[in-house]
């Protein structure tokens, strides 16, 4: 999801999301961006990905470009309707709101005022390139490192060197911490 789903357009709003929560506002800006504009995109696509980009551009400091798509967001929003902005964290929740006055009804702030949250406040994005992940399968599956180093037809440094970029990744130290966490984030 590096190029923050270019080649597969659905994917565009998990990918916004991922790094608003990462807190990459910057990339996280570009690809509701891009989404957002997009004539294939659903309505309530259109609709998070505004948000989305209004929440990601008031964090980088541009309190106007926020207004601007926060605006857009609640133009194309039916009346009442509050699940969108319920998608968000409560603190994202305030931020658009903060962005455009008198955006809800009474009813529809009552609503959203008893909506819990539903994703996270933060996430911590672990990006592996391909030798690194090969790196870390073999370390699941055991033995040495000259052992894996021979399996992966690379040097004994070069699994070292992969071996703490993935630890460093992961925030872990040891292969044991690694090959759980691994384990934890799907990784495996």
């Amino acid at each position: 999801m590096e190029d923050g789903g270019a080649h597969a357009p659905h994917l565009l709003l998990p990918a916004a999301r991922l790094r608003l929560l990462s807190g990459d506002y910057e990339l996280a800006r570009a690809i509701a961006s891009r989404g957002a504009a997009r004539t294939g995109s659903s309505r309530r696509d259109a609709r998070q990905l505004l948000l989305l980009k209004a929440v990601a551009t008031s964090r980088t400091g541009d309190r106007d470009g926020a207004v601007r798509a926060a605006t857009s967001a609640m133009r194309v929003r039916p009346g009442d309707e509050v699940l969108s902005l319920a998608s968000l964290s409560p603190e994202d929740r305030e931020t658009v709101l903060g962005l455009v006055p008198n955006a809800l009804t009474a009813e529809a702030a009552g609503r959203l005022a008893e909506a819990r949250p539903v994703l996270p406040g933060r996430v911590h994005l672990v990006e592996l390139t391909a030798r690194e992940r090969a790196v870390l399968t073999e370390l699941a599956k055991g033995g040495s490192v000259p052992d894996i180093a021979l399996r992966l037809v690379v040097s004994v440094n070069t699994v070292r060197t992969q071996t703490q970029s993935v630890y460093r990744k992961l925030g872990v130290s040891s292969r044991g911490e690694a090959v759980m966490r691994a384990s934890e984030l799907g990784l495996l």
